[in-house]
């Protein structure tokens, strides 16, 4: 399949609210989605499978937003359809690795193992 697989409509294609799902057909040259979603896609903008999937990892509320659903059903609808295209997009977008926090920073003087040595002391 081509990467990134683009998106297109198709009136078989129908959002679901209960259970949430988008709907999505996946195809061997594109992913069809119904035409709510389509616009929807466009305005955030998300042209793509790849796209799309990276919208709903980092900005869900604003999926939600577009399609007048809840965080919760857009969340659903989600892990549908990362299984969907398991196999199909890269691991490491399906499943994203949490960040690594780095510390930064000064610390305070009393914690700072040196603080001894480096303050003056009236």
């Amino acid at each position: 399949m081509p990467l990134p697989l683009p998106l297109s409509t198709a009136a078989s294609c129908q959002l679901q609210r209960t259970p949430p799902q988008f709907g999505v057909e996946l195809h061997d040259t594109h992913l069809a989605v119904p035409e709510l979603l389509y616009a929807a896609l466009k305005r955030l903008p998300a042209h793509n499978a790849m796209q799309f999937v990276n919208y709903l990892q980092a900005f869900p509320a604003a999926v939600a937003h577009e399609l007048d659903w809840s965080l919760e059903e857009v969340l659903e609808a989600k892990s549908h359809l990362l299984q969907q295209l398991e196999g199909v997009l890269p691991v490491g977008l399906l499943r994203p690795e949490p960040p690594v926090l780095h510390a930064c920073g000064a610390l305070k003087p009393l914690e700072h193992p040196l603080s001894e040595r480096s303050c003056v002391h009236p």
